[in-house]
């Protein structure tokens, strides 16, 4: 599993979800990394729907949920023990 030291990624903003011991991390077109810092690895999100899209801002918005901004996408909720998303604010332009 890498590490957080082997990534090269342009990173955009970071949030610590201090519950869970997690480190978000926003990119730039690289969507979103999510690294446990109890295990020192990176979390593996399957359904990660932001793999090419740019995140501009990390916020929390309840003690389980955080707040996904992107870079015209719209604004999504991640629950930070399932890593389930949903639509929050989605831009209609761009809604499937």
């Amino acid at each position: 599993m890498p590490q957080l030291s082997d990534k090269l990624l342009m990173v955009n903003n970071l949030y610590y979800d201090l519950p869970t011991n997690q480190l978000f991390i926003g990119t730039f077109q690289q969507g979103l990394y999510i690294f446990n810092l109890t295990t020192q690895e990176f979390i593996s999100n399957k359904q990660n729907i932001f793999s090419d899209i740019t995140i501009t801002r990390i916020a929390s918005l309840n003690n389980d949920e955080i707040l996904l901004a992107t870079n015209g996408a719209g604004i999504y909720k991640l629950n930070t023990s399932s890593y389930k998303t949903t639509p929050y604010l989605v831009n209609s332009t761009n809604h499937k």
